[in-house]
């Protein structure tokens, strides 16, 4: 097998199945079997000996192959440059790409995982990541798509390998940036299922996006660890490491959060854990309203508006 895979590096080998629109479009399986078997066999990529790799059928092909290969064969460094060079040049390959990167988010190590995902999100605006990232998810949410069956296993699943609720989390919260509703609340309530029996993880969760730039998943993820302390039946064993994260996150600063609901389900993780008969190390007054907040926004006038907004040539204003 090795010797035959190996052949594929010379020049005219497997050639004829190549050379025409048609041959590659028939011979996509074909495709997707040595885009798995070339680096595992020969340690290479397919887009490294086969011609015609940026063609469509071929691109496309080796994107279905990555969820089949083993994790130990991915390289990001080597795979970068033709994932960006030539799969993200057709927005279909784009968006299926990003689908089988879910597919991949909650096996533990690899290296297209949940993690890697959180790290390549984190990198980016909100704006950036809202106009690819964000748009990506509206078009691409419904029940029985890579999307919705994640949400789905979260409220199914008896999954004991906290490694695996680890990043599917991680997951789930990334979903909280739509503009979608009833994504954002089935996401939240999914969380809620997986960690109500898991305070630890939850709090990893919360430290892993405390310096996210994104207001809708600090609420949500607030939103989660209430609804997850008030699911729990005993007391967990690690709440009250989450209560003195919660106090020292969000209350023991000189201004508070500016977010309405983020502040009233950190208060109330607090307040449930001491209507529990808990005690804690700091002044409950100190969680409580009225808080000082800094919002940072300055109202312009009308006349500042139409001086950045209003278009200066309509008649030369290009209309989609």
């Amino acid at each position: 097998l090795k010797d035959h895979l190996e052949a594929i590096g010379h020049k005219d080998a497997f050639y004829y199945v190549v050379d025409s629109q048609f041959k590659r479009r028939i011979n996509t399986g074909l495709f997707e079997a040595l885009a798995i078997l070339l680096p595992e066999v020969c340690g290479v990529e397919i887009f490294e000996v086969m011609p015609f790799t940026d063609e469509y059928d071929i691109a496309s092909a080796y994107v279905d192959s990555l969820v089949w290969r083993e994790p130990n064969t991915i390289s990001i460094e080597n795979i970068r440059n033709y994932i960006n060079d030539v799969v993200l040049t057709y927005p279909y390959l784009g968006s299926k790409l990003w689908d089988v990167i879910l597919q991949m988010a909650a096996v533990p190590n690899h290296p297209l995982n949940a993690e890697w995902l959180h790290e390549h999100l984190m990198k980016s605006t909100m704006a950036d990541r809202d106009a690819w990232w964000t748009i990506w998810l509206k078009e691409n949410y419904s029940n029985d798509t890579t999307i919705g069956e994640l949400i789905q296993w979260g409220y199914d699943t008896d999954c004991d390998n906290l490694e695996t609720i680890k990043l599917i989390c991680i997951v789930l919260a990334w979903f909280h940036t739509s503009s979608n509703r009833e994504l954002r609340d089935r996401s939240t309530k999914a969380m809620i299922c997986l960690l109500n029996r898991h305070i630890d993880i939850l709090l990893e969760i919360l430290q892993l996006f405390e310096e996210v730039n994104d207001p809708y998943i600090l609420e949500r993820l607030y939103a989660v660890a209430y609804g997850a302390v008030l699911q729990n039946k005993y007391l967990a064993e690690h709440y009250s490491d989450l209560v003195k994260y919660v106090y020292k996150t969000i209350f023991d600063k000189d201004k508070v959060y500016p977010h309405i609901l983020l502040r009233d389900y950190a208060r109330n993780i607090i307040e449930y854990y001491v209507n529990q008969g808990n005690l804690i190390e700091f002044p409950i007054e100190d969680i409580r309203p009225p808080y000082k907040s800094d919002f940072n926004y300055t109202a312009l006038t009308n006349e500042e508006l139409d001086e950045r907004y209003s278009p200066k040539d309509v008649a030369n204003t290009e209309r989609y």
